[in-house]
């Protein structure tokens, strides 16, 4: 589409004499003077704005000297690197140089790709996101294992980027993985990273969910020792905890509303006769708000699937 409606810019730029190229919507025009470019900037804006109802990026419009564009554009290591990286982990669109989410067959050394793509980003000054989160999500989209040693070894590096690592070694774990990692998992814990607070919040959601993980003592700590109630209260339910319940349910209404409802959303695996009996009484007078209520009643009904709680983010 892009290449039939803009063929008028094009004719709109040799016009007025500059030498240019263009792919696709990405256009690079070379002027002799700043002063010169400037003003077809602006006359360029006009005219694609009158013309074609467009307008140029702002992120991405900018004039630049010569020996600035091949330093940046053309002899950037870091950018084709990067280039390579998702190219050979086949995310990168040929046609826009941006990264999608396209379809990935998995060959039988996809893993080794993918590590390998990993551990060249680890090299880099900075984290880029986009290249850590196509590795990240390609592996979890298809099981694959062997970049999650090099996730947890790397971890603070990586943690701009922790919500989808949790992501990914949730979908992972299994008691298998659990007995090859258990080092490196407990590891997480007592690591630096884990005092960046959505570092520890992601851990303790991926933790909490997971009794293999949870039977590991170090990792049972890390999570009941955490300042919210959330986490302890999914790891409750993992574990069939019922007695981390019961010391908490006579103040219940002590607590603020969220630290309350994670109490009762524990408390779905007391018997049926003892949350009746303990949530009975509540739901009748007037201590609760709705939404509480509602809760309680949920509860008391069994947590029926029909009105299913999403415990598939740690807030």
């Amino acid at each position: 589409m892009a290449e039939a409606t803009l063929i008028d810019a094009d004719q709109f730029i040799y016009g007025r004499g500059f030498e240019h190229v263009r792919y696709v919507d990405d256009f690079r025009v070379f002027g002799n003077s700043h002063q010169e470019l400037q003003s077809l900037l602006q006359d360029f804006c006009v005219y694609l704005h009158e013309n074609q109802r467009l307008s140029l990026s702002p992120e991405k419009t900018r004039i630049s000297k010569s020996e600035d564009f091949i330093n940046q554009e053309l002899n950037n290591q870091y950018q084709l690197e990067k280039l390579e990286i998702l190219g050979e982990i086949e995310v990168l669109n040929p046609y826009t140089m941006e990264i999608e989410d396209v379809d990935f067959v998995v060959i039988d050394d996809a893993g080794a790709i993918l590590l390998d793509a990993l551990t060249r980003i680890t090299k880099f000054e900075t984290l880029d996101l986009g290249v850590i989160r196509a590795i990240v999500r390609r592996a979890r989209a298809h099981g694959i294992k062997d970049i999650a040693g090099c996730l947890m070894e790397h971890i603070a590096f990586f943690a701009p980027a922790v919500n989808d690592i949790a992501l990914y070694l949730d979908s992972i774990t299994d008691a298998d993985f659990v007995s090859s990692f258990a080092l490196e998992l407990q590891g997480l814990c007592d690591h630096p990273a884990a005092n960046i607070r959505a570092v520890r919040l992601w851990l303790e959601w991926y933790f909490s969910r997971h009794e293999e993980l949870l039977s590991i003592a170090r990792i049972r700590a890390f999570v009941f020792s955490s300042k919210r109630l959330r986490p302890q209260a999914r790891a409750a339910i993992t574990m069939n905890n019922q007695a981390w319940i019961k010391d908490r349910k006579n103040q219940l209404l002590h607590y603020v509303y969220w630290d309350r409802r994670s109490i009762l959303l524990a408390a779905q695996i007391l018997s049926k006769d003892e949350r009746e009996k303990w949530l009975g009484p509540i739901i009748k007078g007037e201590s609760l708000n709705r939404m509480d209520k509602w809760m309680a009643k949920w509860v008391i009904d069994g947590a029926p699937d029909e009105f299913f709680l999403d415990d598939n983010l740690p807030f």
